[in-house]
């Protein structure tokens, strides 16, 4: 490489360091020009800027190790990702203890040139994070096998970017010890808050729930003495099996009629109760979660073709299309063709209008 060249080269990575050059142009021999090159390479190696200063990386680790932050943690990596100097394994080691041991629970992310992985931090991860944090992205020649197909076949070489991330606890978690309440936020307009079934903004101010089952038969009327000794028969925790309901019709004295829905059909079964002296209650049960089985307002029209037709005047009575040469409106029935309470929620699902929690 020529003088000029070498100046070239020195300038820009002195512009990049924001620091200045040793020797003024024109002066200075190649051999001049080209130390003055290999003293910016090595100040960009070993250094990083830190508050607005530049200061030896290792420095920048150990003052890094001192804050526990997701950014702190983050702010690490970068440095790492640079592909200057690496971690100390004492200073990896510190790191992973400090991420490990952080009330907020992290995952690392690791992007290679063909893909990304998402790893927990962990002590079975533990010694994989170690190496890679302290080779700065160097594969090693007698790597250990770490006892997972995945971090076995990570080339320490491919990677081309680390950060963690903080996993996330839902923002509609419910609290709640005793039942067993629906895995998926409602997504739509619809209020089907009586089958335990909420929007974000009612599963937000939910801070406690009884359990599905007990909240279905206050739905069916049954009195709150009946249904406080079932809470006391019954301490199965969160799942009522069904030989626990034969023993929830004795108490209620009333036969209660279950229905499920399989791929093709809903199908019945009846509990008896030894002394019935009431009507049967009808309660639905889907992904073992318990609400009552009725009739409901919702025509399968208006489900199945919700986006459509939500937003018209009684788009829960629209039964389909009428069309002439001249014009299309829509068919309004008020009693005909109305889902059960079964086949809504499962509707509902299928046509992906709900989220998981």
């Amino acid at each position: 490489m020529n003088r000029s060249s070498l100046y070239q080269e020195s300038k820009n990575l002195a512009n990049q360091l924001n620091l200045p050059l040793f020797i003024r142009w024109p002066a200075g021999s190649a051999v001049q020009w080209n130390n003055e090159l290999n003293r910016l390479r090595e100040v960009n190696r070993t250094t990083v800027l830190y508050d607005n200063e530049r200061i030896p990386i290792n420095e920048a680790y150990n003052r890094l190790l001192q804050i526990r932050t997701t950014q702190a943690f983050n702010n690490i990596l970068n440095i790492i990702n640079l592909r200057k100097q690496p971690m100390t394994r004492e200073q990896a080691f510190q790191l992973y203890m400090n991420i490990s041991s952080n009330p907020q629970r992290h995952t690392m992310s690791i992007t290679t040139t063909d893909r990304e992985f998402k790893i927990p931090i962990n002590s079975t991860t533990q010694q994989f994070l170690i190496d890679l944090l302290s080779t700065g992205y160097i594969e090693l020649i007698d790597r250990q096998q770490y006892g997972s197909d995945i971090l076995d076949n990570i080339n320490f070489q491919d990677i081309t970017n680390l950060s963690v991330e903080i996993i996330q606890r839902p923002e509609n978690e419910i609290k709640n010890r005793d039942a067993r309440f629906f895995k998926y936020i409602n997504t739509t307009d619809l209020d089907l808050s009586r089958y335990q079934i909420f929007n974000q903004q009612q599963a937000s101010e939910i801070s406690s729930l009884e359990h599905c089952l007990i909240h279905t038969l206050i739905e069916s009327g049954i009195s709150n003495t009946l249904v406080n000794n079932v809470k006391l028969a019954i301490t199965t925790g969160g799942n009522f099996r069904k030989a626990d309901l034969k023993i929830v019709s004795d108490i209620i004295r009333r036969n209660i009629i279950l229905y499920q829905r399989d791929d093709r059909q809903i199908r019945e079964i009846k509990i008896k109760s030894a002394i019935s002296t009431g009507e049967d209650i009808h309660i639905c049960i889907y992904e073992n979660h318990y609400f009552i089985y009725e009739k409901t307002i919702y025509s399968i029209y208006s489900i199945n073709n919700y986006e459509e037709v939500k937003d018209l005047d009684r788009f829960n009575d629209i039964t389909g299309i009428r069309s002439d040469k001249k014009t299309t409106t829509y068919k309004r029935e008020r009693n005909i063709c109305k889902l059960n309470s079964l086949y809504l929620v499962d509707k509902l699902k299928k046509n992906i209008l709900y989220k998981v929690i």
